[in-house]
């Protein structure tokens, strides 16, 4: 069941960074590990201030949603637990909470496009990550209610 996660323990956190840290290296095998790991201690101080809808299993964090407005920062699913709908569950619920949501994706991450675009989302522009160097793509959805 998703809930949001309204205080965030340091051992939320660290569950939370663990799914993100895992979550990049194994989606974007086109960029270094290194690169993820040195962005580790950004993400820990941002995490908090996000708004995070989270999926637990056995009182384990198994998969999380990050929000800032309306921008999705980021989807995470633990490897094991992909491919049961919990990404798919924790977006509908984004949805029901906001009009619009935007994001942004590798172009290569072919993967995670084809999710996003399956579930509405579609193209609004193309940039160049200056820290990465690869293509990203910013994706927009609107309700259909709009």
């Amino acid at each position: 069941m998703i809930k949001k996660l309204d205080t965030i323990t340091s051992e939320n956190l660290a569950e939370l960074t663990d799914i993100w840290l895992k979550g990049n290296i194994e989606a974007h095998d086109f960029i270094a590990d290194e690169y993820w790991e040195s962005q580790l201690p950004l993400v820990s101080k941002l995490l908090p201030a996000a708004t995070l809808l989270v999926e637990e299993r056995a009182g384990t964090i198994v998969g999380f949603l990050g929000l800032q407005e309306n921008y999705i920062a980021g989807l995470f699913v633990l490897k094991e637990f992909r491919r049961l709908g919990i990404g798919q569950s924790l977006l509908d619920y984004a949805k029901t909470q906001h009009s619009q949501l935007n994001l942004s994706v590798y172009q290569k991450n072919t993967d995670a496009r084809q999710f996003y675009q399956k579930n509405g989302f579609k193209l609004i522009a193309k940039e160049l990550d200056q820290s990465t160097q690869e293509i990203e793509l910013q994706l927009s959805w609107h309700s259909s209610a709009d």
